[in-house]
């Protein structure tokens, strides 16, 4: 059976919440892995390609953390972009577009060290297998065009987890 969800992730520290929609395969009686990995090739800043990864996996009714790194020594404007599927979009920036964006989320400043962001799964079986993708877009006057790109980040929601 399929059909269209309409969930949101929470995140605290800031706090904000960002909304997506997804169409769903649902697999009968079968359990989904929960998953965090990374693909793609970012653009590099002032310190390299920035990190954009989680501590923990996405799992129904858990909390994990959003890693995003910071490639510049510096504090800098960055975004998340969010989507569902995978993109690669070239930019005149040098980096790639590595999500099908459906939202932006400003993150204000990032700390020349980073920051994490706690990710909350609402508890809630129907989100298993719905996958979210990522990538955090920052300022760097380092960077050859000003901007650094993070490899793409891909969640999927699930019970228990692929290591």
């Amino acid at each position: 059976m399929q059909r269209i969800l309409t969930r949101a992730l929470l995140f605290a520290a800031p706090v904000f919440a960002l909304s997506w929609s997804a169409t769903a395969q649902a697999p009968s009686g079968l359990l989904c892995n929960a998953l965090s990995d990374n693909y793609g090739v970012g653009w590099p800043g002032t310190s390299g390609v920035p990190a954009l990864t989680t501590t923990g996996l996405p799992e129904v009714g858990a909390t994990c953390t959003l890693d995003i790194d910071n490639a510049s020594a510096l504090p800098q404007c960055a975004c998340l972009l969010v989507g569902n599927a995978p993109a690669g979009v070239a930019t005149p920036l040098g980096g790639t577009i590595l999500v099908d964006y459906t939202a932006t989320s400003p993150l204000g400043m990032v700390p020349a060290a980073g920051t994490t962001l706690l990710l909350t799964v609402p508890d809630d079986l129907s989100l298993c297998g719905i996958e979210v993708r990522m990538q955090l877009v920052h300022s760097d006057a380092g960077a050859s065009h000003g901007v650094a790109f993070s490899r793409g980040l891909r969640l999927r929601i699930g019970i228990g987890g692929v290591t």
